[in-house]
């Protein structure tokens, strides 16, 4: 599962955020610096993703080799057909918030597409050209974005 996780911009790195959000603290002094740690962050966001010079946790060729290690393993192992769903772009209010996220993206789908795009046994859905309207959060779709999404899936599929 590679995704928008992946590829955002990010405030800090990997390893502090599972420390923060992931780790159980156990003290009161360990509840008080975490719940510090947590405001700063969110407040400090854009800010801070910057200070990183908008980093994401994986850069793009970290995150392609992987992406390419799974495709070639189900090719390898099995007949089966893939689809494969491009990253839905950033709405202006993530991009405000993580700033950098909206061009990684944009550059991640069309490398996607460029790569995978003419493969008999890959077909490539692009929900980055999908209406904007289609992700009331900026990121997941909304009932009529996965409405939109299933019909495509279904007409590759051949019902």
């Amino acid at each position: 599962n590679f995704g928008i996780n992946e590829l955002s911009s990010r405030s800090i790195p990997l390893s502090l955020y599972k420390y923060l959000y992931l780790n159980v603290k156990r003290t009161y002094i360990g509840y008080f610096f975490e719940g510090l740690a947590k405001y700063f962050e969110s407040n400090l966001r854009p800010i801070l993703v910057n200070i990183r010079f908008r980093r994401s946790w994986y850069r793009i060729k970290q995150f392609e080799l992987a992406y390419e290690e799974l495709i070639n393993n189900i090719l390898k192992y099995s007949a089966a057909k893939i689809i494969c769903l491009t990253i839905n772009l950033p709405s202006k209010r993530v991009e405000k918030q993580l700033p950098g996220s909206y061009n990684r993206v944009k550059k991640w789908n069309a490398l996607l597409t460029e790569k995978y795009g003419n493969s008999q046994r890959i077909s490539i859905i692009r929900t980055d050209e999908f209406n904007e309207n289609l992700t009331p959060d900026g990121v997941h779709f909304n009932s009529k974005g996965h409405h939109k999404l299933c019909n495509r899936l279904l007409e590759i599929i051949g019902f």
